[in-house]
């Protein structure tokens, strides 16, 4: 594999495109991250420069490249219980959320979840501080950008690596051991 070069009038088209297609603002100090993450694709198509791949990218109407761009130059950063003072936060919110409602019914958006410990988290956690959980009726929207990350977060399996840091009790309550 040999690097190709990405050249700044190049990265300002890719700048541009990405922030019109999916509204990802990308600074100036992306581009090596850019260079870094597409130089693979870029041999592997066979191209010569970063604007032959721009010109691909363009040009594709099926969607799948701009799928295949978009989980390349995202950084999909996760775990579950991650910034634990918004799970404070939540904690302290939850009872007055549970007194407005007129309903057992709750609608929430895990936007960005990557591959999937927020929704899962989310779901953990309501299991935890509802007393009452299986009277709620509660459905998360789990949404990210790229299409990989998502297929991971739908088969909800991880290896043990991800849940080191819960409890022995979340664990045995929220988790099935592989089978082999």
């Amino acid at each position: 594999m040999h690097e190709i070069e990405l050249r700044p009038e190049e990265f300002a088209l890719f700048r541009k495109y990405i922030y019109e297609k999916v509204g990802i603002s990308l600074s100036d100090q992306k581009s090596t991250l850019v260079k870094g993450r597409l130089n693979k694709r870029l041999n592997h198509l066979g191209l010569k420069s970063f604007r032959d791949y721009y010109d691909y990218l363009v040009s594709d109407l099926s969607g799948e490249e701009l799928s295949f761009f978009v989980s390349a130059i995202s950084t999909n950063v996760t775990s579950f219980f991650r910034e634990g003072a918004q799970w404070k936060w939540l904690e302290s919110y939850l009872p007055a959320l549970v007194a407005s409602k007129r309903e057992k019914k709750l609608r929430i958006w895990s936007a960005g979840c990557s591959s999937g410990e927020e929704p899962y988290t989310i779901l953990m956690f309501l299991q935890h501080h509802l007393s009452d959980f299986e009277k709620w009726d509660i459905k998360i929207l789990a949404t990210d950008i790229s299409s990989k990350v998502l297929t991971h977060a739908m088969q909800g399996a991880y290896e043990p690596k991800a849940v080191e840091g819960l409890s022995k009790e979340i664990i045995a309550r929220s988790f099935e051991a592989k089978k082999t």
